[in-house]
C-alpha cells in the first residue's frame, strides 16, 4: 500500500512538473477582482487558462509568475456559445467555481475549496451569497 502512494505522488509530481510545456491553452480572461482559485489568492488581471491533461486545469498569469493547476469534474454546459468563468462571490471574497469553454460541450467544475465553504458559511450567517460571470476571449 504504502508503495502505491510513493508511486502515486511520483507521478502527480512529474506530471505537475511538466504540465507547463505540455498545457494546452483554451482561452484568456481579463478579471477585474482579486479572487481565489482553490487555497491561493489571486490578485486581478489577465490570466491564462490551460488544459494540461483532461480533468486538470491550469490558471497562469499572462507574466508566468503565478501558476496553479486543479483537478476539475465535468459540468453540463450552461448558457450560449460563449465561454465564461463563473465565480462566487461571499461578500468581498471571489472564488472560481467552473470554467465555461465556446469550443466545448462540457464545462469544467472546480471542487469547492475549505476557504470559500467558510465563507460561505460566515456570509450567509449575515445576507446571502452572489455570482459573478467573467468573460473569455
Amino acid at each position: 500500500m504504502k508503495h502505491m502512494i510513493k508511486v502515486a505522488l511520483f507521478t502527480a509530481a512529474s506530471f505537475l512538473s511538466l504540465s507547463g510545456a505540455l498545457a494546452q491553452t483554451i482561452a484568456t480572461a481579463n478579471i477585474p477582482f482579486d479572487f481565489t482559485f482553490q487555497q491561493k489568492a489571486m490578485p486581478h488581471g489577465t490570466y491564462t487558462i490551460s488544459v494540461p491533461q483532461e480533468w486538470f486545469i491550469e490558471l497562469s498569469t499572462k507574466d508566468g509568475k503565478i501558476h496553479v493547476v486543479c483537478v476539475v469534474a465535468p459540468n453540463d454546459k450552461v448558457g450560449g456559445p460563449e465561454g465564461k468563468l463563473v465565480f462566487h462571490k461571499y461578500g468581498d471574497q471571489y472564488f472560481l467555481s467552473q470554467v465555461q469553454t465556446a469550443t466545448s460541450e462540457m464545462g469544467m467544475k472546480l471542487p469547492t475549496s475549505k476557504a470559500e465553504q467558510q465563507a460561505r458559511l460566515r456570509e450567509a450567517k449575515l445576507n446571502g451569497s452572489e455570482t459573478a460571470l467573467v468573460a473569455l476571449k
